[in-house]
Parts: structure tokens; C-alpha cells; sequence
């Protein structure tokens, strides 16, 4: 496919601009809302347009696509302050606009025509909109924050309450607590602890015991 720039007009600002001319869709313009540097490089690379861009009304003139990028800049530089385009709705002159004489050195002349584009106004919806997506952010991020807190003190009191358990069970179910003391001799104790071991819950606590000592 060929690409194409197409000389237009932003209806609002009363601006003239070379854009690709598949940005163009239904008398409206698609416009990338990125740094001046990178929608210049856009419109130089003919780069596809994006329908979540935002769009904005514009007028077209007759005769006014060409298939070189600088070319359809010099003429929207001169439609913008004469009236050598004629709109494809409108034959009356376009509107001159007041021009602040800005001096420029010899080697950055070049370069400041490429570079000044004046981009369309954004609605103040988008505004809106983007503002409170941030407010609706710093708010979860803050609920998430007090959750995180909320969890870790209960972690440390199940971790507390969990420690204090076997502690209580210890206490409770301790060997020398189901012995009648003092013993007679040692093969009462053998005797004694082989009896009180056969009991699973009493082998679990007196390895518990030995672990923690």
C-alpha cells in the first residue's frame, strides 16, 4: 500500500498539519498522545494508527496528498499562513494565524521545522478519566497495604498461639506426671516407661519433650 500524507486542518485550534493519511477516518484524525519527538517520528514512519488514540474534527483540502513526507510538510506550512489550499468543504481562506518571530541559528533551522507541531488540545474527559484511575490506585494499593498487616498479625498470633499449645499439653501430659514417684527401683522405671510409651499421644509429647531439650 502507498503511503501518503494528506494536509489537514484541526477544526478547535485552527491548525494545519501533514499527517499519514490513514490516520484521516470520517473527517476526524487520530492522534497519538505521546512526546512531541515520538509523534513526529510517527508521522514520518507512517506509523498505523491506533483506534484507542484519541480523534479530533478536522477539515481536508482538495489535492492535498502527497507520497513524500517533507513535501506535504511545506505545504501545510504555507496553507497554515496563506490561502494556497483550498478546503474540500469550505473555498474561503483559511484564517491566518499570529506568527511569534522566533530566531533560530543556521544549524537548527532544519531540525525546528520538523520538530514544531502543535498537538491537538486533549479533552478534559481524558483528564478526568486518567486522574481517577491514579485516586482508584493509590486506594487498593493503601486496602492492599492494610490487608498485608492485617494478615501478618494474624500469622504471628496463630505462630504464637500454635507455641504456647504444646507447651500447655506438655505440662498436661508430661511422663513423669502419670509415674507415682519416688520409684523403688530401676526396673519399675523400665516397666513404667515402656507402659506409658505404648500410648501414641504419650509417644508424641515425650518426643516433643526430648526435641525441644
Amino acid at each position: 500500500m502507498e503511503k501518503t500524507w494528506t494536509v489537514v486542518q484541526f477544526i478547535d485550534e485552527e491548525t494545519v498539519e501533514a499527517v499519514p493519511t490513514t490516520w484521516i477516518i470520517n473527517n476526524k484524525c487520530y492522534w497519538p498522545p505521546f512526546q512531541m519527538e515520538k509523534i513526529v517520528a510517527a508521522i514520518k514512519k507512517h506509523a498505523e494508527p491506533n483506534t484507542c488514540w484519541p480523534s479530533y474534527d478536522i477539515t481536508t483540502f482538495r489535492n492535498s496528498s502527497y507520497d513524500n513526507y517533507r513535501i506535504a510538510r511545506e505545504k501545510a506550512k504555507k496553507a497554515e499562513f496563506t490561502s494556497e489550499l483550498a478546503s474540500d468543504t469550505d473555498n474561503n481562506k483559511i484564517p491566518k494565524r499570529k506568527v511569534i518571530q522566533k530566531k533560530f541559528s543556521s544549524s537548527s533551522d532544519s531540525l525546528a521545522e520538523d520538530t514544531v507541531l502543535r498537538t491537538p488540545p486533549v479533552m478534559q474527559v481524558v483528564h478526568r478519566y486518567f486522574k481517577e484511575i491514579i485516586r482508584q490506585q493509590s486506594y487498593l494499593k493503601t486496602q492492599l497495604w492494610q490487608i498485608t498487616d492485617d494478615l501478618r498479625a494474624m500469622k504471628n498470633e496463630l505462630l504464637q498461639q500454635n507455641h504456647q499449645q504444646p507447651n500447655a499439653n506438655r505440662r498436661e501430659q508430661s511422663i513423669f506426671s502419670s509415674f507415682d514417684l519416688p520409684f523403688n527401683s530401676v526396673k519399675d522405671i523400665e516397666q513404667l516407661l515402656e507402659q506409658f510409651l505404648k500410648q501414641p499421644n504419650n509417644f508424641e509429647t515425650s518426643v516433643i519433650i526430648l526435641y525441644n531439650y
